[in-house]
């Protein structure tokens, strides 16, 4: 074999290694650019997800602001329900109007009286289902026509005592008349740990 055709021969050998090389070269390059285009689309993926759960959460939030809104448009806030004590109609007329406005209410517990204890009353239950749906009550006790304190204090002491019986725990909130109230009251109903207290004029 001459010399020249070993030299076509080892060209043509280096020529096909070069193309299988380059060959090499380019599919890694391309699985290469296959990976970095897989990793950027789960990141976009990802920051969609997250774009996604926070815009999802802000318009969460939004709503209950309407709703919060709404609510304060039309007037949909707590009221005291001064209703004549805890008669029936407390139960099978303030209450259903009221549950429409999506309102709670706050009804009064009078001079120790408990639900149930009378037939014009509301029963226990319907006390019960009233609390269980967000309603408030509020503790009253009247006092004698002498305005004395002494009496008064021994009365609200007795009425505590009759509901806590019953089941009934102490209330943050005490109702009197403004004819009622006293300043000396103050340190009474702190002492029993009532929250607040309101003057009805």
């Amino acid at each position: 074999m001459d010399k020249e055709r070993i030299m076509k021969i080892l060209a043509g050998i280096i020529t096909i290694a070069g193309i299988v090389v380059l060959a090499f070269l380019i599919l890694d390059n391309k699985a290469e650019q296959r990976k970095v285009q897989q990793v950027a689309a789960e990141d976009e993926k990802k920051t969609q997800s997250l774009e996604y759960i926070e815009m999802e959460e802000l318009e969460n939030q939004d709503k209950e602001k309407q709703k919060e809104l709404k609510a304060k448009a039309n007037g949909n806030q707590d009221i005291l329900i001064t209703v004549d004590g805890i008669d029936k109609s407390l139960y099978t007329t303030v209450y259903p109007g009221v549950a429409g406005l999506e309102s709670r209410g706050t009804f009064i517990l009078k001079d120790g009286i408990a639900p149930g204890e009378r037939p014009e009353d509301i029963s226990r239950e319907e006390f019960d289902d009233l609390v269980v749906n967000g309603w408030n009550y509020a503790y009253s006790v009247s006092m004698q026509e002498d305005n004395n304190l002494e009496n008064w204090t021994a009365l609200l002491d007795a009425a505590i005592g009759h509901w806590n019986e019953c089941g009934i725990g102490t209330p943050d909130v005490y109702v009197c008349s403004a004819t009622q109230y006293q300043e000396a009251m103050d340190v009474v109903l702190q002492e029993r740990v009532f929250g607040v207290w309101k003057i009805i004029l």
